[in-house]
């Protein structure tokens, strides 16, 4: 089997960089939605059997327009999704380091097994999202395409090669990312990480 995870094209420009965003559901740029038909032309040809995406917009507008394309209904999947933040959602990184420095402090340090309140640890994404690795072990496609969020894809990326969690965020993902796993024997391999499609200059 041949497994691609996509991250979605751009979103607006505060909510990448400025506010602490996960599974809100912010809109995507006037770039992010441009890019949405080259990005759908540079993944036809890999032909999915299945075609899969978090329920979150930014993403199920890039699955949607890539189903039109190729004639395929999308499976929607809320473990696609990214990682919650629980109550600190869509609140600016300043704000949250003003309401909760000690509370952000000790998840900066160790957000693997600490939650912010409320929300999801980096363990927890990863549970849910291996949990749908091995799901996709028994599905009879050759060839799954998953739209989804770069936390998703660095927790899959931590479950299929064995990379400690603590180095998740090493790997940079931009707009747009293609990570290619091939299932052997079953065993995830990497096969390309961080394929881009689109231009650097979009994450």
């Amino acid at each position: 089997m041949n497994l691609f995870l996509v991250r979605h094209t751009e979103v607006e420009g505060e909510h990448a960089s400025e506010r602490c965003v996960g599974q809100s559901d912010v809109p995507l740029s006037k770039r992010g939605k441009q890019d949405i038909r080259m990005l759908v032309e540079q993944l036809k040809p890999l032909v999915p059997k299945r075609l899969i995406s978090s329920d979150l917009s930014r993403c199920l507008r890039l699955a949607e327009k890539l189903g039109e394309a190729l004639s395929m209904t999308v499976e929607v999947k809320s473990a696609w999704r990214e990682v919650s933040f629980g109550v600190w959602e869509n609140q600016t990184w300043a704000d949250l380091r003003a309401q909760y420095p000690e509370q952000l402090e000790a998840w900066m340090n160790n957000f693997v097994t600490i939650a912010p309140p409320g929300g999801e640890s980096f363990l927890t994404l990863q549970s849910r999202v291996d949990a749908e690795l091995n799901a996709l072990k028994e599905s009879p496609a050759q060839t799954v395409l998953v739209v989804t969020h770069a936390g998703a894809m660095r927790a899959a990326l931590s479950s299929a090669i064995g990379l400690p969690l603590e180095r998740a965020f090493s790997i940079y993902l931009n707009y747009g990312a293609l990570v290619h796993l091939s299932l052997n024997r079953d065993r995830w391999v990497l096969k390309n990480l961080n394929n881009t499609l689109l231009s650097p200059l979009c994450g």
